[in-house]
């Protein structure tokens, strides 16, 4: 069975033989698949370089009156944008209102689109990736479908996920194989995805909705070692949250969710450590309608741009987001939809045969799938 970390047998994927973690060096962007845009050079570009005669000061002397106030209203406009401090809330509590009212807000839109580079280590081997994602948001559609494609640096098609509200199905052309599970979070473990949880809630995420992640209440709050505070939790998906002194996520960390027949061999701890905001990015404070603010009416909260994550067994994966955007209408079915050649049989991981092209369980005439010896069925980590 094709894992995620088997990308590094693909070819165009660049990889190292060192367990020295993923690569943080310049982003990846060499393919640029549809809506990616361009890479924009700036080999024609002004440059400003040093005055003559006498320098700046002699260019000034030589100004006319209004020229001269214009250069004055340029300094002193530059002036004026220097970064301004980051707020603090003081109390956990007042922290935690402001993330409530930024962080756990649906998004305004009924579907997204987002692209990203994945550097990711397993072991003694690494890749790098372009992951796009698509689809819409599962809160408030439950039937939401959700699409992501990997791709390889040189534009090669790696793997082509699609989840719904009947499981997950996923097909790699490379190998001609495709897979299907009910469930979204063991399927995609079983496949070895670098995820903890499913592609709807990891989108939800990439766009700042922590609603489903995170409960509304917290059990304890204490100081983080590193500055700002840490908000524990009990019976929830996360165990635990670092805000910033801006009440901003910088860290989360929990235990993968997964029957109790898995929880051995897919469950563990993971974390996920949130940087790279925005200039000047920080959430606003707690509009004056608390009601709109968890309506989403509120403003959007700002998002980070780099996601380091880190799941059992030493996987590791930085993803960077290179763009992401909220769509006004809903897509089409057909852009939702993963056909597959003719020749490519579904092989069910959870036993159940489907229709592939719905995804659900025939209900008349369906026999289980005998689960075959080897590889393809071996739970494989991240």
């Amino acid at each position: 069975m094709r894992r995620f970390y088997d990308f590094v047998r693909a070819p165009g994927v660049g990889f190292s033989g060192t367990d020295s973690g993923p690569d943080m060096g310049p982003d990846i962007g060499t393919y640029r698949g549809p809506d990616r845009g361009t890479n924009q050079s700036t080999a024609g570009a002004p440059r400003f370089g040093t005055a003559r005669h006498g320098g700046a000061s002699a260019s000034l002397l030589h100004m006319g009156r209004p020229a001269l106030l214009l250069c004055l209203a340029v300094l002193l406009l530059v002036g004026g944008c220097a970064r301004r401090p980051l707020p603090e809330y003081g109390s956990p509590a007042r922290t935690w209102d402001v993330f409530q009212a930024h962080y756990r807000v649906r998004p305004t839109a009924p579907a997204f689109v987002a692209a990203c580079s994945l550097a990711w280590s397993s072991g003694n081997r690494s890749a790098r990736v372009l992951l796009d994602f698509w689809g819409g948001f599962s809160a408030p559609d439950p039937e939401a479908v959700v699409r992501m494609d990997a791709w390889t640096n040189l534009g090669g098609s790696l793997s082509k996920l699609r989840q719904g509200p009947e499981g997950l199905a996923a097909f790699y052309p490379d190998r001609m194989r495709a897979y299907t599970h009910a469930d979204p979070i063991v399927g995609a473990r079983l496949l070895g995805l670098p995820f903890p949880f499913s592609l709807a809630d990891f989108a939800a995420l990439l766009f700042g909705d922590f609603t489903d992640l995170v409960p509304a209440q917290y059990v304890r709050a204490t100081p983080w070692e590193q500055g700002g505070i840490l908000y524990e939790f009990e019976d929830a998906r996360v165990d635990g949250l670092v805000l910033d002194r801006a009440a901003r996520p910088v860290l989360m960390y929990g235990r993968t969710s997964v029957p109790a027949e898995y929880a051995e061999t897919l469950g563990g701890q993971w974390r996920i450590e949130f940087s790279r905001y925005p200039e000047e990015a920080e959430p606003t404070g707690i509009p004056a309608d608390a009601a709109a603010a968890h309506n989403g009416r509120s403003s959007r909260a700002p998002m980070a741009e780099r996601l380091f994550l880190t799941l059992p067994g030493g996987h590791r994966g930085s993803l960077r987001i290179q763009s992401r955007e909220l769509k006004l209408q809903p897509w089409p079915a057909q852009a939702l939809g993963l056909s597959l050649p003719p020749d490519v049989e579904a092989l069910a991981l959870d036993g159940m045969v489907r229709d592939w092209t719905t995804g659900r369980v025939p209900a008349l005439g369906g026999a289980d799938v005998p689960t075959p010896a080897g590889e393809a069925f071996q739970p494989a980590g991240p």
